[in-house]
């Protein structure tokens, strides 16, 4: 059996959908995601890899510029607070829903 990777869909009004290859749509219903400046597709992945691409993806942000963080991990609630706690950036959005957890980070 093949494992197909997820593809990740944003149309410009902002409205993400996931796709997988294997089975079509995964679900019917769309993420909202805000417009910000980057977006982080961490669906599928496990601690620590979405801490660490978001890591790096701020690294590469100027001070002021906002990153939206779509994630099925539940140990990113706590990474991505801690994150922006210690980092002194800041967590503007922390949402749930259905299995999708969603984030913005404002780099500080």
């Amino acid at each position: 059996m093949s494992v197909y990777p997820l593809q990740r869909l944003v149309k410009p009004c902002g409205v993400a959908y996931s796709w997988s290859f294997a089975r079509g749509p995964k679900f019917p219903i769309a993420v909202q995601t805000p417009q910000t400046e980057h977006v982080v597709d961490a669906v599928g992945l496990k601690c620590p890899e979405p801490l660490m691409i978001v890591r790096n993806k701020v690294r590469q942000m100027a001070a002021g510029e906002t990153v939206s963080v779509i994630a099925t991990d539940p140990t990113t609630v706590r990474d991505f607070t801690n994150f922006c706690h210690y980092m002194g950036h800041q967590l503007v959005e922390s949402k749930h829903a259905d299995d999708r957890y969603l984030f913005v980070i404002r780099k500080g």
